[in-house]
């Protein structure tokens, strides 16, 4: 499963990479939601290794999800303007 997802991305950057035009860099709020997700999948990987006895330790993916909610809130709250 962790395979088939790192080959997914790698297709999926490839992809990408060979569009014509103009290349465009990501947004800051797009970055900040890579990131984010990124360390929630480091997290998942730790807790799978954790079920297949791989690691010893605790089971703190939820760190790694409340790392990934937090970016999405910061990305939405980026986004959002407030006029008073």
């Amino acid at each position: 499963m962790v395979f088939g997802t790192f080959v997914a991305t790698a297709l999926f950057l490839v992809a990408t990479k060979r569009r014509p035009g103009p290349h465009k860099r990501l947004s800051h709020e797009i970055r900040i939601f890579i990131a984010g997700f990124l360390v929630w999948l480091l997290f998942i990987v730790h807790a799978n290794l954790l079920g297949l006895k791989t690691l010893t330790g605790h089971n703190v993916e939820f760190v790694g999800f409340l790392v990934f909610v937090a970016s999405l809130g910061r990305m939405s709250g980026k986004s959002l303007k407030f006029e008073i």
